[in-house]
């Protein structure tokens, strides 16, 4: 089960927040796979291990050697996602319709802020001061296979060539592309004269494509330069990518903002404070220059 569907049902059942949540871990598949953890501040920080570390077969007798584990401290900002919901009063005279039409325009806001989600995940950059670091951050250069500077059709061997930048017991968890190149894979896949391999994910509820066992997932915002784009791999869990959130209600807050001025309406407001993490360098894999 999803984390923030867990953590929706700790919430009472009346609750808005509980909801939404449901609704957005319903929406998409990326967050079937993707736990998430809580933040106590606006900065996450973790430790990231480098190089995979080897261990030494010796004397029992004898000295035994350090393990040299390389790495770095990390950071990520926790940001805010938000959108504001407008209902006019027209639209409720009882209480009982004010509360299902809040639900209603609330539910459409959440849909909104996933799709923000799903472009910081990708291409997030904390160059800009109100986004979180997203995978494009955490690519190692040793982590990249490149198609070629003037671009390459996804092939099975460009597929082979990603997976195997994760070492043995560290496979990917999930292959982001765009829905361009989710439709070549399709298409390549029917070549072999045999419907594409599916996987169900945990309590998604459809069936998703898959490479190798390995569920394709489709991101819209992944870039198109130049009519060239990338394909990541990704492992996702406590120990790998995961999202971060920050406060109570898996960070989703929404809270009435008042009258609207020179309106007959009322104004609630969505806010996610979300982020995310990637706890080793081969958390993230990626072919750059896909022409498909």
């Amino acid at each position: 089960m999803s984390v923030l569907k867990v953590l929706a049902g700790r919430l009472s059942a009346e609750t808005t927040e509980r909801a939404v949540i449901e609704y957005m871990a319903d929406k998409d598949e990326l967050f079937a796979l993707l736990p998430f953890t809580k933040s106590q501040t606006n900065i996450y920080s973790w430790y990231r291990t480098g190089d995979v570390p080897t261990a030494s077969v010796v004397d029992p007798y004898g000295t035994i050697p350090e393990v040299d584990v390389s790495g770095t401290v990390m950071q990520n900002r926790v940001s805010m996602i938000a959108a504001d919901v407008v209902v006019y009063n027209f639209e409720a005279t009882a209480v009982e319709q004010l509360v299902d039409r809040v639900l209603e325009k609330t539910l459409a806001a959440s849909e909104a802020i996933t799709r923000a989600f799903k472009r910081l995940f990708i291409t997030g950059n904390s160059a800009n001061p109100n986004e979180f670091d997203g995978l494009d951050r955490f690519v190692d250069a040793s982590m990249i296979v490149d198609a070629g500077s003037g671009g390459a059709p996804i092939s099975f061997q460009l597929l082979d060539q990603l997976l195997e930048k994760f070492p043995a017991g560290a496979e990917p968890t999930a292959i982001i592309v765009h829905p361009r190149t989710y439709l070549s894979i399709k298409a390549l896949l029917r070549t072999l004269y045999v419907n594409p391999e599916q996987v169900m994910l945990p309590n998604f509820g459809r069936p998703v494509m898959a490479y190798n066992g390995i569920p394709i997932l489709r991101n819209e915002y992944i870039p198109i330069t130049n009519n060239l784009t990338s394909v990541y791999a990704v492992r996702l869990g406590q120990t790998a990518v995961h999202g971060v959130y920050m406060g109570d209600n898996a960070g989703v807050v929404i809270e009435e903002v008042g009258k609207v001025q020179d309106k007959d309406a009322r104004k609630w407001r969505l806010k996610w404070y979300v982020s995310m993490a990637s706890k080793n360098k081969w958390d993230v894999a990626k072919i750059t220059n896909i022409n498909n």
